[in-house]
């Protein structure tokens, strides 16, 4: 089972895309507990970091069609 923490910050079939978009941001607050992370991702407290995570999203979900549907080009 997924979770958020996993797709956000785990997932092997995302990492360069949450490298690009995801760790700029929490690389800002080293150290930080895992809940502290996706509060601030997902808090919607701030447009860029919304954004980014809008992005996120809309291409991770792009990345698990292909995987489900079975493309080998991801």
């Amino acid at each position: 089972m997924e979770t958020v923490e996993q797709i956000l910050l785990f997932c092997t079939y995302y990492q360069d895309l949450s490298r690009e978009l995801i760790s700029p941001i929490i690389g800002k607050f080293p150290g930080r507990s895992i809940d502290f992370y996706v509060h601030l991702l997902l808090s919607d407290k701030c447009y860029q970091i919304t954004k980014q995570v809008a992005k996120f999203c809309a291409v991770a979900l792009r990345v698990r069609n292909q995987i489900i549907n079975g493309d080998k080009e991801i």
